[in-house]
């Protein structure tokens, strides 16, 4: 290899340097494969001294292989065979490919199918090809796939070998053959000879090795045909090569005119276990031909009726087998002429009856038939039997009419008269047949004896018993038995059987028991108990008596031999009971017979019962069903018989516990079982008797103890559902009440439980059911004064379950509740409360006019009302001190005049004399004559108290003149202004800083409506002094636009002087205020509309308004509203284009400085802009004017008007209102009105500014 390398010398500086290259190419193929592709070059460096010294060094080069051979297949092209039925993973083929190159990056290759069908794999590695999954193969569709193999091997870039293989696919016989047709159908005449072809049944193979066997599979007749398929099976057969079909055997049509054949073919070559077959059917219809004889079906023996009889005799039928045969009949042989004819077409044999046919002289006679088929002939024979007639009765033979037969009682086994033969009846009948068939019968006297019904041989059956019958008659019949009863013929013969008498008879006793008493301390010997007499059927009896010795063993009685009287022989005492004797009687002859006398030996009843295994006491759970049992009762006697049967019986008694008849006493077994369902209310001392059935009766009584065992079955019960009771309000700690529930179960524990309690005040024992307050309550915040509790009982005693009880006796619900109302009483622990500490009220001078006593006013109206109930709501009032006066007005100058000289009188229920007087219940009352020159007012310390405490408060009386009284009339009744005057007279006084003080009601009827004035004064708050009912008029136009909402809230219809309400024309002047009301208000809504569509429709402005973006739902959590520009916010009933719920109240009044200002006001000018609070924006922009349409103008003049007064409201509104009510430069008011002066009253116009 180092041929392929050469080295040249390169000297720089100092150094030699060796540089080896290559000659020419490397082939990484060529090299040593144990190399593994690495190249050692020995290199010598030698120096040119002498000597020449050298060295050197191994050089180890690695030569890179490089991707430069293709993948070769070997051979190029392959060609491989499978069969059709080949399945996935079968073998197909392996392709051979090799690369040249010398490392494995570079030689490794994978298979891969590139082109071909998708029912084959290669496995990459190997190069086998197998069958792919779910391939599936038909020859006869495609014979040949081509395939094309790349091996692709692993270096860079990767190099590709192709190889085509051609997959021949073999003929696999997997398609079975097919018949041309699946039915064939030929027609053939039944002489056809064998050999003779029918038809050729072909069939056809798709596959290419077929070899195909034909067989005939199955031959069918037709179902009406009863010929076997095993007679017709060898008419055909089939060529197994070519399906060629012939005749085989003679056919024969009349056998069957259709034959159904299955052919089948098979592919004897099928690759499969399964066989490859084809089915066709092939119907051959035979064609019929006259070939057969009529033959008659059978052979025709007939009876007939001896004598003159007409009528059909017999029916003869020829069968022919060809097909529509015509036959015809003829007689021809027929000895008896003109007895007998024949229909020749439906072959009926009739009888002549004019002719006598007689038995006993032709017993048969024969005719001889023909049947002709036009071309064949065939005849048969029909022999008629001649049937007798029973025309002769029977006849006995002589016979002897009396017979001696000697008794004998047939005990004997060699009895002779056991079926003894007494006598032979013989009879002849001249008839034949069952007319001579005789019969014989015994018609009397038969018990004894029997005949035979053939031979006539008459029998005993039985002993004879002279004793019992001596004599017998017998009446014997025969009779003939013609089939027809009707005609049966019979004779009788009478005998007479004679019984002589033998010793054959036992005695016998008329009776087959005897039954004595006797009692036990019989002690005479002599005494008979019984005598016993037997009898004997035979003559010339006499009888000896004795008793069997085994059953009279202690010789306890005797028998007197001749006359059967039984009598003691023994003392009886303790042998008590029955004694079974057997009595025998023999006669003369030594023939015997027996009888049992039964002797009762009557025991003395002399014992009394005795009770056994009594406790001292039986329990049973209350809850037993009916028929438990309690116990059984065990007593026995000593004695014997009935005297020692026990019965058993309660013992009437009276008293708790004692009441038997809640069980039942078995008499016999002494069981004791439930009568009824039982209570644990108390148990039972029962008193039970055991008793014998001797006489006397003895007995012995007994007392039993039955505990009832409480059974836990109920559930506690309250006995009400509902219970109340009551505690003060303000304690705790205290025992309210005490509930009890009760269980009718004995020992039941009840544990009590707090179920509700919404106050969560109370509490209840477990144990006693005492229910306390913990909390103490006020009744005044105390629903209804009334807490309910539920409390629930439960029986926390458990279940003591027996098997005893019904199942449905134990309850699930083991507790229960009730309601216990506990009303909260009250106690006076709320005082009374004055509603001020200031009350101020005005009295008219006129009100004492000829009088010095008059009512005032009602101090309960100034109280708070008491939450205490009524009966702690009754109040104390009292002056608390000193009256004071107003000064400058010498009032309590005067008043003083007044005590002096004792025109004053002392207050009712009071030493004091004041000018007002005061009641306990708070009325106050005047107690002078208010003078013209008495002004000022009179100051009242007052206390109101009760048991729960006191307030105080001053009462100011103002003593005013009419002229400083003033009226408002209200729309409403009297009650209504009662309920307002409070909040009316506070609103006023806030409105204008003025205090309002209400002094009467008075009705005031139009005729139309109910209304009502309120009378008032006005005091000035800052001097006391009292108004001039016009100047407190004139706070009603002076705060017109605060007053507003207030008048309409109190439906005010007009406000006067007092004075005013009492002159003459007052009714007519209040209906035109009214009148001119309702004018103002419909000319005012006129004027607002026109005034609306103006300003909407005015072409002047020709300007937008744009709605700023505001939310639409309304903030409940904050006072305050936002200002929108360039909306009508401070219109009453806000902005009507966007926002309704839009506040007005931060609206700067500034800019309406004069009318031009509000006309050309720009939104613009707006500097204050709050954000927008919501949840939804929206923005909207209001074009208020359309270009393109005409504006409709309204009604000038009253536009003109509405401006107007626009113009002076909001002139008066600046006057007014803007020094007193700004707040940061935005004024505080609901909303804009125009307020009409017309006799007091006030109408507000809306308006809207644009």
């Amino acid at each position: 290899m180092e041929k392929n390398f050469t080295i040249s010398t390169i000297q720089q500086s100092d150094e030699f340097i060796g540089n080896i290259s290559l000659k020419g190419s490397l082939d990484y193929e060529k090299l040593n494969k144990a190399a593994n592709g690495q190249v050692t070059l020995y290199v010598q460096a030698k120096d040119f001294g002498n000597p020449s010294l050298s060295s050197t060094c191994t050089v180890i080069i690695n030569i890179q292989d490089i991707n430069d051979n293709t993948p070769v297949f070997n051979p190029s092209e392959y060609l491989e065979h499978i069969y059709e039925n080949a399945t996935v993973g079968n073998y197909v083929g392996r392709v051979h490919a090799t690369d040249g190159d010398g490392t494995e990056a570079n030689y490794d290759f994978s298979y891969y199918i590139i082109t071909g069908s998708g029912l084959f794999r290669i496995n990459g590695t190997s190069g086998q090809i197998t069958v792919n999954l779910n391939a599936e193969f038909d020859r006869e569709t495609t014979e040949v796939y081509n395939l094309t193999i790349v091996a692709v091997d692993r270096g860079t870039p990767p190099k590709t070998g192709h190889t085509n293989v051609t997959v021949v696919i073999d003929d696999v016989n997997d398609t079975p053959p097919t018949f041309d047709k699946g039915s064939f159908f030929v027609d053939v005449s039944e002489d056809k000879i064998p050999g003779t072809s029918l038809i050729n049944c072909s069939a056809t193979d798709e596959d290419s090795n077929f070899n195909l066997f034909y067989k005939i599979f199955d031959l069918q007749t037709p179902p009406q045909n009863t010929i076997d398929n095993e007679t017709v099976k060898n008419w055909f057969k089939i060529n197994s090569a070519t399906g060629e079909v012939t005749i085989n055997s003679a056919l024969d049509r009349e056998l069957t005119d259709t034959v159904l054949l299955t052919l089948t073919v098979n592919d004897t070559n099928a690759a499969t276990s399964i066989l490859q077959t084809a089915t066709a059917t092939l119907t051959v219809s035979i064609l019929d031909v006259n070939d057969n004889y009529p033959v008659f079906l059978e052979n025709y023996p007939v009876n007939i009726t001896e004598g003159k009889i007409s009528g059909p005799v017999i029916t003869v039928t020829a069968h022919d087998a060809d097909k529509n045969p015509k036959i015809t009949y003829r007689i021809t042989k027929n000895y008896l002429t003109d007895t007998f004819s024949i229909n020749p077409n439906t072959g009926q044999i009739t009888r002549n009856p004019l002719i006598d046919v007689d038995r006993e002289n032709h017993t048969t006679i024969e005719i001889e038939v023909e049947a002709n088929d036009t071309c064949f002939t065939n005849t048969t024979t029909v022999i008629i039997t001649v049937l007798d007639i029973n025309d002769n009765f029977p006849v006995f033979d002589p016979y002897n009419n009396t017979i001696n037969l000697q008794e004998n009682n047939g005990t004997d086994q060699n009895d002779i008269y056991n079926s003894y033969r007494i006598i032979w009846f013989n009879a002849s009948d001249a008839d034949a047949g069952p007319n001579a068939e005789l019969t014989f019968k015994i018609i009397d006297g038969f018990h004894k004896f029997h005949i035979d019904s053939f031979t006539g041989i008459v029998t005993t059956t039985g002993h004879f018993d002279r004793e019992i019958k001596p004599s017998y008659i017998l009446k014997v019949t025969v009779n003939d038995n013609p089939l027809d009863e009707n005609e049966r013929k019979t004779s009788t013969a009478t005998i007479t059987i004679k019984i002589t008498d033998i010793n054959d008879n036992n005695p016998y006793f008329p009776k087959e028991y005897y039954i004595a008493n006797v009692r036990e301390d019989q002690k005479d010997l002599n005494y008979s108990i019984i005598a016993v007499t037997a009898n004997d059927s035979d003559i010339n009896h006499s009888f000896e008596y004795s008793i069997e010795p085994h059953s009279n063993e202690k010789r306890l009685f005797r028998i007197n031999k001749h006359s059967g009287s039984i009598s003691v022989n023994a003392s009886l005492k303790n042998n008590y009971g029955w004694t079974n004797l057997t009595v025998w009687v023999e006669d003369v002859g030594g023939l015997k017979n027996s009888t049992l006398v039964f002797i009762y030996v009557e025991d003395l009843n002399d014992n009394k019962p005795v009770f056994h295994g009594l406790k001292a006491f039986y329990k049973i759970y209350e809850c037993a069903k009916i028929g438990s049992n309690v116990t059984i009762l065990n007593a026995t006697d000593a004695d014997y018989g009935l005297n020692s049967k026990v019965s058993y019986t309660f013992v009437n008694q009276t008293g708790p516990g004692k009441n038997y008849r809640d069980f039942l006493l078995n008499n016999s077994t002494g069981e004791i079982t439930t009568a009824k369902n039982l209570s644990a209310d108390g148990d039972y001392r029962l008193r039970v008797k055991a008793y014998d059935h001797g006489t006397p009766v003895l007995s012995t009584i007994e007392d039993i103890e039955i505990k009832i065992v409480d059974v836990n079955d109920h559930p506690p019960t309250f006995p009400h559902t509902t219970e109340n009771a009551s505690v003060l309000e303000n304690t705790q700690n205290v025992t309210v009440t005490t509930v009890k529930a009760e269980d009718i179960d004995k020992d039941s524990i009840i544990e009590y439980k707090m179920k509700q309690d919404d106050s969560g005040s109370f509490t209840i024992d477990l144990k006693d059911g005492t229910i306390k307050i913990i909390n103490a309550l006020d009744r005044e915040n105390t629903t209804n004064a009334m807490v309910s509790l539920i409390i629930e009982a439960v029986d926390a005693s458990g279940t003591n379950a027996s098997d005893q009880c019904y199942n449905s006796i134990f309850t699930q619900n083991n507790s229960t509740t009730t309601t216990v109302n506990i009303k909260i009483l009250d106690q006076n622990d709320n005082p009374p409360i004055f509603k001020s500490s200031f009350i101020s009220i005005g009295v008219r001078r006129t009100i004492t006019t000829g009088k010095t006593e008059a009512f005032i006013y009602d101090l309960k109206e100034s109280v708070e009302p008491d939450p205490d109930s009524e009966q702690y709501s009754v109040h104390q009032f009292k002056v608390n001190g000193k009256l004071t006066y107003s000064s400058g007005d010498q009032l309590g100058q005067k008043i003083q005049e007044l005590l002096n000289t004792n025109k004053i009188k002392t207050c009712t229920g009071s030493n004091e004399k004041t000018p007002i007087c005061v009641t306990g219940n708070g009325t106050v009352n005047t107690n002078i004559q208010l003078e013209e020159n008495m002004k000022g007012y009179i100051n009242i310390p007052l206390i109101v108290k009760d048991a729960a405490g006191n307030s105080t408060t001053v009462l100011r009386i103002y003593i005013i003149s009419d002229y400083q009284t003033g009226s408002i009339l209200i729309n409403g009744n009297k009650e209504y202004v009662q309920s307002i005057k409070a909040d009316l007279m506070k609103k006023l006084t806030q409105l204008t800083r003025q205090n309002f003080t209400a002094d009467g009601i008075r009705p005031f009827n139009t005729g139309t409506f109910q209304s009502t004035y309120l009378d008032f004064h006005v005091a000035d708050p800052k001097t006391g002094t009292i108004l001039s009912a016009n100047d407190a008029i004139q706070l009603f136009d002076k705060y017109s636009s605060q007053l507003g909402v207030v008048l309409k809230q109190y439906s005010i219809l007009a406000a006067k002087t007092y004075t005013e309400t009492q002159s003459q024309d007052d009714e007519g002047g209040i209906k035109t205020t009214y009148i001119m009301i309702a004018v103002i208000a419909l000319l005012g809504a006129t004027n607002l509309l026109i005034g609306f569509f103006f300003c909407s429709s005015a072409t002047r402005y020709q300007r937008k308004l744009k709605a700023a973006t505001t939310k639409s739902t309304v903030d409940q959590d904050k006072g305050d509203k936002e200002t929108h520009p360039g909306t009508n916010v401070y219109a009453r009933n806000q902005n009507p284009l966007l926002n309704k719920d839009a506040d007005f109240t931060n609206i700067d009044y500034d800019r309406f400085a004069d009318d031009a200002s509000v006309a050309s006001y720009d939104s613009n000018q707006f500097t204050k802009k709050e954000p927008i609070r919501g949840d939804e924006e929206k923005g909207a922009t209001m074009d208020m004017y359309d270009d393109e349409r005409d504006v409709q103008q309204g009604d000038n003049e009253s536009l003109a008007m509405v401006l107007e007064q626009y113009k002076k409201e909001k002139a008066a509104s600046r006057e007014s209102l803007v020094p007193r009510d700004l707040h940061n430069g935005h004024l505080h008011t609901d909303e804009f009105t125009h307020s009409f002066d017309n006799d007091g009253l006030e109408l507000s116009l809306e308006t809207t500014e644009v």
